[in-house]
């Protein structure tokens, strides 16, 4: 079976691996779907870098880059349904919460229904807010 990213295409070993990590791809297995008949999966909305970081993660339950590519990667897992990745993303975007990228992480938070990623803005704001009231 071959997956393909935005004009390339990644070798995958077995269908039924991806299947079980993630039930969106289980449910493209499973019917008669296109992927199914041609056990060929075109994902055109993902950069290769990010689909070969969601790879690794399905084959051995890591994520090598997870910390430079967390908020690529939340995309990736919120739409195939890894649900663990997702955490795992989620946590990394937390422990880099800053004042720079704090808008740009509600906005993924809320893209996504990343709930820990929301209470932390939550919080993050809320703090911020403290803060800049005590210097008042």
């Amino acid at each position: 079976m071959t997956s393909s990213a935005n004009g390339h295409t990644v070798c995958c070993t077995e269908s039924i691996l991806l299947a079980a990590r993630s039930p969106v791809f289980s449910a493209m297995f499973e019917r008669e779907m296109e992927e199914s008949r041609k056990n060929r999966v075109e994902i055109s909305d993902l950069d290769q870098e990010v689909m070969q970081e969601m790879l690794a993660y399905i084959y051995v339950g890591k994520a090598p880059n997870l910390k430079k590519m967390a908020d690529s990667l939340v995309s990736a897992a919120d739409k195939y349904a890894l649900d663990r990745l997702k955490v795992m993303c989620e946590e990394a975007l937390c422990a880099n919460l800053n004042i720079e990228n704090v808008s740009d992480t509600l906005v993924l938070a809320d893209l996504h229904s990343a709930t820990q990623l929301k209470a932390m803005y939550i919080d993050f704001i809320n703090k911020s807010l403290w803060v800049w009231f005590e210097l008042m």
